[in-house]
This record gives structure tokens, sequence and C-alpha cells, in this order.
């Protein structure tokens, strides 16, 4: 996936319009419409504020992150309650989550 394409869905999936994260970054809305339709690309500066504002490292932003495992029209408001929470967490709180998900796993005999 491109740049554009991985704004887009971090953006949408946060139920959020142009507008209001061109509002959170400080830019324009056209500065939003421009990278999600791939016409322009945001300076390294505007990727760490990418990045920092949806809770994801520089290289989701930038790099072909391929979320075809993720069907983000089939998941629960659970699932995407947890996926949110995950992504606000800073490393050591993933970490812990990642590992209490292992726990359970063993202990439900679920297969990964």
């Amino acid at each position: 996936m491109s740049v554009a394409t991985n704004i887009k869905r971090l953006r949408e999936f946060s139920d959020m319009t142009q507008e209001e994260l061109a509002e959170k970054l400080g830019v324009t809305r056209g500065a939003i419409s421009q990278w999600e339709s791939g016409y322009g690309k945001p300076k390294m500066g505007n990727v760490e504020k990418l990045a920092e504002f949806f809770h994801v490292s520089k290289l989701e932003i930038i790099e072909d992150i391929n979320y075809a495992y993720i069907d983000f029209g089939d998941v629960s408001e659970d699932e995407r309650e947890l996926m949110e929470n995950f992504r606000q967490c800073n490393q050591d709180g993933k970490d812990a989550i990642l590992e209490n998900a292992k726990s359970m796993r063993r202990i439900f005999g679920l297969k990964k």
C-alpha cells in the first residue's frame, strides 16, 4: 500500500474527516486531500506528526504495509476498541497486552 492509502485508512479507522485530521496536525484540509489522493506526500515533519497522532511508527505511514489481514468492514465494536486502545499504548503497554494475549491462548487452548 502507498503512503496515500496508509494515511486514509488510519484516518478512516479513527472516524475522522480530512478537516478534523488537518486541524489536529496544523495543516490544511487540502494537504490531507493531496496526501490521500497521492498527488502529494507529507514531508518528514508531518510524517512524524501523523505517526505520533495515530500512535504508529513512521514506517507504518511511509512503507507499503499490508493491512489486508484486517477487514475493517467486518470488525466488531469490541475489536475496534481493542485495536484503538492497543495503538495508543506505548511499547511497554503493547508488550504487556501481547503477553496477556499469549497467556489467554494457552489457557483456552487456542492456536495462533
